[in-house]
């Protein structure tokens, strides 16, 4: 990431993340999630919560297969509970949000 990051500020434009969440490939939000707000890239995860968009799964995923044990995307079942709530306190800390039940 960190070396994407560094080609991408070489054009000497402001850097948007428009896809970095794959869990399958490596992706982490207590890795990426504060080293995009440390190098000030602005970011967003198109998989929030289970629905629609089936961001569960992988995109080589094939039609009818089980959900994965280890979720791609979202962050929210379609219930909203957590997948991992240690997801949820890495971006609450990191973006500095509480909820009313905190």
């Amino acid at each position: 990431m960190q070396q994407a990051i560094a080609r991408h500020r070489a054009h000497g434009r402001p850097v948007i993340c428009t896809e970095w969440m794959a869990r399958l490939q490596g992706s982490r939000w207590d890795t990426d999630l504060p080293l995009l707000r440390q190098e000030k890239v602005g970011c967003y995860c198109w998989g929030l919560v289970n629905g629609r968009t089936q961001a569960q799964f992988p995109w080589w995923s094939k039609r009818g297969a089980p959900e994965p044990v280890v979720w791609f995307h979202d962050l929210l079942r379609c219930d909203g509970s957590p997948y991992n709530p240690a997801e949820i306190a890495v971006l609450r800390q990191v973006t500095g949000t509480q909820t009313n039940a905190d």
